[in-house]
Formats: structure tokens, C-alpha cells, sequence
């Protein structure tokens, strides 16, 4: 089979199955799929899967990016050593976005129009991610996405996350909030980043309507900002019981 004889939803969803797969391997250590012949996949797929990570490497969310990747290149090594596809091999090749929407909306370009890239792994960042999901989902290209905890990331058929919502985490905090007595929270956060903006926004004032706390002060910052004295003193001028840093790296 070649690459343009199967649809893109196919390989993609193969991909998906196998980067789940291994995981149970990996646990239970076994080596029982090892043979070629294992679920007939070495008659049904092409000699090589290719799949492409489009993350931040450069920039001030390269952190999590930077360990994306390994843990990409660990789930496809262990897929190719056990033979999990028989003799196909998973391919992975790495575009840095710089943490740049733009850059990567356009790296993402390239491997909608490559026929023989079956997926595609999708920024940490969620203002990249944003950028990246309404192309991927209109080009049919499967994307996952493996933290991108904002709205309009999972849009479509072929938008998927390995991860809940960030917000869905906070609510978890309400119990240690309700032991402090918090009456005040002040918020500094990172304005650029929809996943953190929404949190800020939306989340923890929703929580203090149940919880019984105000958001006395919210400031935001920009990607560029190095120095955060300037709005952690404006936070703390308004004589908050807790602050939150919704910061990144």
C-alpha cells in the first residue's frame, strides 16, 4: 500500500491506536505482538508512518515543548522495537514553532499538502494549538494535541487531547481554599496564552462565587514581559488572602 491508497483518517487513527497501545506494552512488558504477522498489520500498511511534531523548541514554552518530544520519541521507539506495526516503522520528523502561532499555522502547511504524513502531534502551546486545529480539522489531518488545555483546540472529528482541560483541575484546590478561610485572590497571568486567560477569566472567579471569595486584582502580562515585579506589586497592593501565577516556564 502506498501512501495515497489509504485515507488520511485511516493512518491517522492507526497512529492514534498504536501511540495508546504502547503504553499497555510498555506496562505490562510483553512481546507478544512482536511478529509481523501480529493483527495483519504488515500486509495492510505501508513500509514507513510518517507523523510530524509541531511544537515549540525555541521560546519561552520550549520547556514543555523540548518534553513533548521525548516522550513522542520514546512511544515511537518502543512501537518500531517491538515490532507493534510488524515490519512498518513509525517516522517522526520535528518543526519548531518558536512559540509563534503564525509559524505554526505555517509549518503545519507542509504536512496537510504531504500525503504520506499520517498525523500530526500539535503544540503544547495553546495559542499555537488554537492556530493549528481549524486547519488540521478542515484538511482532514488528524492532530493530537498532548496538553493545550484552552478552548477551540478539540473542534472537529480529527482534533483530539490526551489531557482533561486545565481549568478542570482548579475546582480540585476548592477544599485547601475553604481550610485557608480565603476571602481575597489576586491573579497575575499570562494574558497571550488562551489556556491561561481563560483560567483567569473565567475559572477562578467562577470558583469564588461557590467558594465565597473575590478576585480583588487580575493583571495580565505579555509574552515579552521578564520582569514581574511591576505586576506582582500591583496584586499585592490590593491585600490579597492567596495569589495565583498563572505563568509560563
Amino acid at each position: 500500500m502506498n501512501g495515497n491508497g489509504r485515507s488520511r483518517l485511516l493512518r491517522g487513527a492507526t497512529t492514534l491506536l498504536c501511540a495508546g497501545a504502547v503504553v499497555s506494552l510498555a506496562a505490562c512488558g510483553s512481546n507478544t505482538g512482536s511478529s509481523s504477522s501480529s493483527g495483519g498489520t504488515s500486509s495492510n500498511l505501508p513500509a514507513e508512518i510518517k507523523v510530524v511534531s509541531i511544537n515549540p523548541t525555541t521560546g519561552p514554552a520550549a520547556f514543555a515543548g523540548l518534553a513533548a518530544n521525548k516522550g513522542y520519541e520514546v512511544a515511537i521507539d518502543e512501537i518500531n522495537s517491538q515490532k507493534f506495526l510488524g515490519d512498518t516503522k513509525l517516522v517522526l520528523s520535528k518543526e519548531d514553532t518558536a512559540g509563534n502561532a503564525q509559524t505554526a499555522a505555517s509549518k503545519l502547511t507542509p504536512a496537510v499538502a504531504d500525503k504520506n504524513v499520517a498525523a500530526v502531534f500539535g503544540s503544547v502551546s495553546s495559542n499555537e494549538a488554537v492556530a493549528l486545529a481549524p486547519i488540521a480539522d478542515k484538511s482532514k489531518m488528524p492532530i493530537i494535541f498532548t496538553q493545550a488545555g484552552s478552548p477551540g483546540v478539540v473542534i472537529g472529528d480529527y482534533t483530539y487531547r490526551a489531557t482533561p482541560p486545565m481549568s478542570s483541575y482548579y475546582p480540585k484546590v476548592g477544599d485547601f481554599i475553604k481550610s485557608k478561610n480565603v476571602k481575597s485572590v489576586g491573579i497575575v497571568y499570562a494574558a497571550w496564552s488562551p489556556t491561561l486567560k481563560d483560567i483567569a477569566e473565567k475559572t477562578i472567579p467562577e470558583m469564588g462565587k461557590s467558594l465565597g471569595f473575590n478576585v480583588v486584582s487580575s493583571i495580565g502580562t505579555q509574552q515579552t514581559t521578564q520582569d514581574f515585579s511591576a505586576p506582582i506589586a500591583q496584586v499585592l497592593n490590593a491585600k490579597p488572602d492567596m495569589v495565583s501565577l498563572l505563568l509560563v516556564g
